[in-house]
């Protein structure tokens, strides 16, 4: 067990304030606040920061015990899905989420690779890969469905461009990015909702990162800096 440190009292206050807005509001959603002191030190460790207050074995137990918890939580969602299909229900909630912790593990792992150039190129890579996996599944590899695939091709091959030229893929998807952010989260005819919102962020946040990836990349070949860090 991890010696009492600033990290737990950090923790305990973050505690202490979710039991106390509860109990003054009379809302049980400030008890999810209690999630925040249970993840408080794995998330910092993750991060890179408070590491003068954990040691190698504590870290490797954080690590393992992380990717153990994901999978489950991945699968649990998984299996939750199935069973709303089975009963008529939607599964846009339950894929959602599926796609957000499978996309939050494999974007930081390319980010802590430190390569920033390569990160952003397999970012771009990645989801034109999985734009044309959707339009074949959804179509079959049809001619048919090629318009509907050539988003994904061009993403792709933007990305493909970053290896050479990182700024002007940069660039691209930074233009990209913010037109899909407005389109889709602000597009009329629909109604507004927080929905809309959430899928725009989802949608436009790769290519964001990818910019700022390939942007990153871009100024270390300028200054002649060495391409990790």
């Amino acid at each position: 067990m991890p010696k009492w440190d600033t990290v737990s009292w950090w923790a305990t206050g973050i505690f202490v304030v979710s039991l106390a807005l509860a109990a003054a509001t009379k809302n049980d959603v400030f008890l999810f606040l209690m999630v925040g002191s249970y993840m408080l030190r794995p998330t910092l460790y993750a991060l890179g920061l408070a590491t003068k207050y954990a040691d190698e074995r504590q870290t490797s137990i954080q690590f393992r015990s992380g990717n153990l918890a994901l999978t489950v939580l991945i699968l649990a969602v998984i299996v939750f899905a199935i069973k709303a299909d089975m009963e008529g229900k939607p599964t846009d909630d339950f894929n959602a989420l599926v796609i957000i912790g499978l996309a939050a593990r494999a974007l930081a792992g390319v980010l802590m690779i430190g390569d920033y150039r390569e990160a952003g190129v397999r970012i771009a890579v990645g989801v034109g890969s999985l734009w044309i996996l959707f339009v074949a599944v959804e179509n079959g590899a049809t001619l048919r469905a090629l318009p509907e695939a050539a988003p994904g091709i061009i993403i792709l091959l933007i990305g493909l461009l970053g290896r050479r030229k990182p700024l002007i893929s940069a660039v691209v998807f930074a233009l990209l990015s913010i037109l899909l952010f407005v389109f889709i989260g602000f597009r009329t005819g629909r109604g507004f909702s927080i929905y809309q919102l959430i899928t725009a962020f989802l949608v436009s946040l790769p290519l964001a990162a990818s910019a700022f990836c390939l942007f990153k990349g871009s100024r270390r070949d300028h200054e002649g800096l060495p391409a990790t860090h």
